[in-house]
């Protein structure tokens, strides 16, 4: 009988002080592309750590979901080496013709700023018929915000290499994130 796994918590231990964090509730992840291999969970930000715990909580009747596993996701490095928000290349976004907006345009970081390592996802992005929006969802990281603004990319980086090579996405699941200090990041290729 297949589990049904009620919540995943985990912690990791910091590299150099070893200290343990809180414990995090991750929420899950239905599988947004029908390309995926398997579900899972939002990714969690965890800096630099030698060490997990994880607690799952399940339905107590049921055995736990065959290949269960912990991800844990190298970011990879930035291609320009240091990362230096003020300099990192701006994405060109063009304004659907229509009623001007007064709204200032944001600046938006490529995903060459960011660091993407497009070689992890050579599939041609997916586009609905006749290139029609039909919906924008707004979505919050509801785990940790710890990081600082200057690791944001590298959390972008986690979160592309997370969805692609763990649960088998064809890309970021996002069109745009938003790191804590306002940047915002190019997600999808093709937008």
């Amino acid at each position: 009988m297949q589990s049904l796994v009620i919540a995943v918590d985990v912690r990791t231990r910091a590299a150099g002080t070893g200290r343990w964090s809180d414990w995090l509730r991750l929420d899950g992840d239905a599988r947004a592309d029908e390309t995926a291999r398997r579900g899972g969970t939002g990714p969690a930000w965890a800096g630099f750590s030698d060490g997990a715990d994880i607690r799952i909580h399940a339905d107590m009747d049921s055995s736990l979901p065959a290949g269960l596993g912990l991800a844990l996701i190298d970011h990879g490095q930035s291609q320009t080496g240091a990362v230096d928000l003020a300099r990192l290349p701006l994405a060109t976004v063009q304004a659907a013709p229509g009623t001007p907006s007064l709204s200032p345009k944001p600046s938006i970081v490529s995903r060459t700023g960011w660091g993407a390592d497009e070689s992890i996802s050579p599939a041609a992005p997916v586009y609905l018929p006749r290139g029609k929006t039909k919906a924008v969802v707004v979505h919050h990281t509801a785990e940790s915000n710890t990081y600082a603004c200057a690791d944001a990319p590298a959390v972008v980086r986690a979160i592309f290499a997370y969805h692609v090579q763990q649960l088998g996405w064809r890309d970021i699941g996002y069109n745009f994130l938003v790191d804590k200090c306002s940047t915002v990041y190019e997600g999808r290729t093709g937008g």
